[in-house]
């Protein structure tokens, strides 16, 4: 496939992705909402669902 072909093609990938999150995003919440050392990481997930306009 030809490099013009891969970037006409959607953004299936990321969308799987965003989906994945927003199906956790009540245990995102929880997990940024919290004092453990990963709790960033949620939160980026998070800002990441915001983006992309979902409401979280």
């Amino acid at each position: 496939m030809s490099k013009s072909a891969e970037t006409d093609l959607p953004d299936q990938p990321d969308d799987d992705r965003l989906e994945s999150l927003y199906s956790v995003r009540e245990e995102l919440q929880t997990i940024a909402d919290s004092d453990v050392p990963y709790a960033e990481y949620a939160e980026n997930w998070l800002d990441s669902l915001r983006e992309a306009g979902y409401d979280v």
